[in-house]
């Protein structure tokens, strides 16, 4: 995204977002976006889902072969959004595999949306989360996912 600045005659500075491009992936934070489009059924989407791109990028940042597996489901509350998990990464954690019990990759906050150039689009966190043998669990994000199903592919954001 664009900004474009203006100084008026009171050396004030105003900045303007610029109109969102068509190229999805480039505005996806400013464009219009119209909260869980219905363009698409649960079964079309997923049949349009396809993590490979995202397992790419997962296997260039962490050096090891990443499986995703998920899909698309309605919520209790009508909400549509994406489960996924890794296999358990448990075998990688170096010196902490013996005091872990699962070390996965998996979705955390996500969104369904249709862009304003009519795009149906995921945008979802991508993260880590650890099981302890003796009890306790945490996580943290690696970087924001977006996946464009109209075109079937997967931006970044770290």
């Amino acid at each position: 995204m664009t900004t474009a600045t203006a100084t008026n005659t009171n050396t004030k500075t105003k900045t303007k977002k610029a109109k969102s491009t068509i190229h999805w992936a480039e505005d996806w934070g400013e464009a219009e976006a119209k909260p869980n489009p219905t363009k698409y059924s649960i079964n079309q989407l997923n049949n349009k889902l396809d993590f490979t791109g995202l397992e790419e990028k997962l296997e260039k940042i962490l050096g090891i072969k990443v499986v995703i597996t998920g899909q698309m489901q309605k919520t209790h509350s009508g909400r549509v959004e994406i489960d996924f998990v890794s296999d358990n990464l448990v075998e990688h954690v170096g010196i902490l595999t013996p005091v872990m019990k699962n070390f996965v990759i998996h979705d955390w906050s996500n969104q369904l949306y249709e862009h304003e150039n009519g795009d149906i689009i995921l945008s979802t966190g991508v993260h880590f989360a650890w099981d302890f043998h003796k009890g306790g669990s945490n996580g943290h994000d690696l970087f924001w996912a977006f996946y464009n199903f109209d075109k079937r592919e997967w931006a970044f954001n770290e």
